[in-house]
């Protein structure tokens, strides 16, 4: 009982953490896209912030689901952590062991531990 009472505040953190990563992503874009000559500049700009972007939009979704007691609210929190989650692996596999790739793991992790936390009773 008590670990579903602490799940929705273990969302709350995670919701703060992925918006914290989507910041720190978004602050990193000029840096970034310096980096990266001719034609790809634009595209990897936008793909860039459209990344931040998503992350924010995962952190709205975390922070709206929180509270809510229903049946499908697990799922919704694992789905939300895919996006951190995919992030990772692909850093991992593209480029490498890289500090971001531990941010991410915990973004996703906190996400889905909120889920694991609030699914037992929770819409019953």
């Amino acid at each position: 009982m008590k670990m579903q009472r602490a799940a929705p505040t273990l969302a709350y953190v995670a919701s703060i953490l992925l918006l914290a990563t989507a910041a720190f992503h978004l602050s990193a874009t000029g840096a970034a896209s310096a980096q990266i000559a001719g034609h790809l500049k634009p595209l990897f700009t936008t793909l860039w912030i459209f990344f931040g972007a998503a992350m924010a939009v995962a952190a709205l979704l975390v922070a709206a689901m929180a509270p809510v007691a229903m049946q499908r609210r697990g799922l919704v929190l694992a789905i939300a952590s895919l996006l951190p989650l995919v992030a990772a692996a692909l850093m991992q596999g593209y480029l490498g062991f890289l500090a971001p790739v531990v941010l991410l793991i915990l973004d996703g992790a906190l996400v889905i531990a909120s889920a694991a936390m609030g699914k037992s009773g929770v819409g019953a």
